[in-house]
């Protein structure tokens, strides 16, 4: 593999969520387009477009929220964050964090559960006839993809605490000196 490809597949491993998110969002375009030139130049609706249009905005949105998450840009209260010094400041984020973390495994066992009992019970959806628990099973992966995400933004600001707590070398001092 040469070093091109290796730059590649590091940039589509990097912005994985975010293409993902980009092609549901492309496929959600072309079903609502279909729609519209169905409905209105051949005067014949199609009844999937709908369900596929709203699955793939769904999926679009939560698998998105990953990225934002890896990027440290969800919702927090900035106002009292912005208050704090910069240890604080980590401190308060690093409870943000761990918030977030909890609320995201609590939403993603009940998105679970219905899952499973979508699948037990053998609903599909009304025009694509997908089962259902498979796209609702999307999501529970995404909130947990998200924990992961949190788990590395703790991780990175627990080290950029402990990086404010040693003393500063001074420059052009180096050990041994």
């Amino acid at each position: 593999m040469n070093e091109n490809q290796d730059k590649g597949l590091k940039y589509v491993w990097h912005n994985l969520e975010y293409i993902l998110a980009a092609l549901c969002a492309v496929g959600m375009v072309i079903a609502l387009f279909l729609q519209v030139v169905a409905r209105f130049v051949f005067n014949r609706p199609i009844g999937w477009t709908e369900e596929a249009a709203v699955t793939l905005f769904v999926m679009m949105v939560y698998i998105g929220a990953i990225g934002a998450t890896r990027n440290d840009d969800h919702l927090k209260l900035e106002l009292f964050i912005n208050m704090c010094g910069p240890k604080g400041r980590l401190v308060m984020l690093i409870i943000g964090d761990l918030v977030f973390f909890i609320a995201n495994l609590v939403i993603a066992y009940g998105i679970f559960m219905v899952s499973l009992n979508l699948k037990k019970y053998g609903m599909t959806t009304s025009m694509l006839q997908i089962p259902k628990w498979i796209p609702y099973m999307v999501l529970p992966i995404c909130f947990l993809c998200m924990d992961f995400k949190l788990f590395q933004n703790v991780m990175q600001k627990v080290q950029k605490i402990q990086a404010l707590g040693r003393p500063e070398e001074p420059a052009g001092k180096k050990e041994g000196d």
